[in-house]
């Protein structure tokens, strides 16, 4: 499976003004120059709990990760390759693209924020818990 190679890290995305004061994000800039066009807002996290794991699971579309803070440790998988791996530590205004069928974990920071968007409409039937041997492995990327 080619997909791992297909997800990539962009920093200073959509940054619409920024200054000593504050840096505001462009919403409708955080998808541009995708190759997906019909991007779906799926969700936006706000974390409580201090380097809280999330994810464990694939899908069979692509998600789009856009972090408005700091605070987020990302761990992909090659479902079918599982030394296919890749991690990143996304920085505020950054984007995470993960293709489908790729394994990933999140581990979170308190107060950290992030933006999730899908190439299809959020539906929760079409998440894929990982079997324990790629769960193992997300886990001990740590």
């Amino acid at each position: 499976m080619e997909n791992l190679f297909k997800a990539f890290y962009q920093e200073g995305i959509a940054v619409g003004h920024s200054d000593s004061r504050r840096t505001i994000y462009s919403p409708s800039e955080i998808t541009d120059g995708l190759e997906i066009k019909n991007w779906t807002q799926h969700n936006v996290i706000r974390i409580h709990s201090n380097a809280l794991p999330l994810g464990g699971h694939h899908h069979d579309f692509e998600e789009l990760y856009f972090a408005v803070t700091s605070g987020f440790e990302v761990h992909l998988l090659d479902i079918e390759n599982t030394e296919r791996r890749g991690s990143f530590n996304m920085a505020p205004g950054s984007r995470l693209l993960i293709p489908s069928y790729t394994a990933h974990r999140v581990i979170a920071q308190p107060n950290a924020v992030l933006m999730v968007y899908g190439s299809v409409p959020f539906d929760p039937a079409r998440i894929i818990k990982s079997p324990p041997e790629v769960l193992e492995k997300l886990a001990s990327m740590n």
